[in-house]
């Protein structure tokens, strides 16, 4: 992600961009053999390319971050270069991971992220969609909309208390 890509006055992220990295082998025999190379590309599907809202603790976040330096990548290495995912997920994803004694991969937050919005947050299927960058809501649905205990529980005799009139 790019300082470009972040709007602080309207409180919006554009997903336009992914960096993918470039595998060993097709590296092999080439300039690049003994980098660590990433390219940017264009995301994978039209309705990946997408805004998203930029949460008020993440743009706190953000807004500590000098003026003069918000420019390029957000999340950089020394070099000015983008932080690999095998790097994040090495030098902060898993220390947290482990700390707080979870179970979790990084693609575990995005299934969070759409079946809290689904579950808890009662946000429509619709929007949680769009956000996520899915062409049909129906993959949202068979995807992120799972039984999540507690609700099931909380809701379990909603239909019979509307039903009953009450004592």
């Amino acid at each position: 992600m790019t300082w470009e890509n972040i709007d602080l006055e309207h409180n919006t992220i554009t997903v336009n961009q992914q960096l993918q990295d470039i595998s060993m082998k097709l590296r092999e025999g080439t300039r690049f053999e003994t980098d660590s190379y990433q390219i940017k590309t264009i995301p994978k599907t039209v309705r990946s390319e997408r805004s998203v809202p930029l949460q008020s603790p993440t743009k706190k976040m953000l807004l500590r971050t000098a003026v003069a330096e918000r420019n390029g990548y957000v999340f950089k290495g020394q070099d000015g270069q983008s932080v690999t995912y095998g790097n994040f997920r090495k030098r902060h994803f898993y220390p947290v991971i482990r700390a707080l004694d979870l179970k979790l991969k990084t693609h575990d937050l995005r299934t969070f992220f759409g079946s809290w919005h689904l579950g808890m947050n009662k946000t429509d299927i619709m929007t949680v969609s769009k956000w996520m960058g899915h062409r049909d809501p129906r993959v949202t649905r068979s995807t992120y909309a799972k039984v999540i205990e507690e609700l099931e529980k909380e809701h379990q005799d909603s239909i019979g208390n509307a039903l009953v009139p009450r004592i």
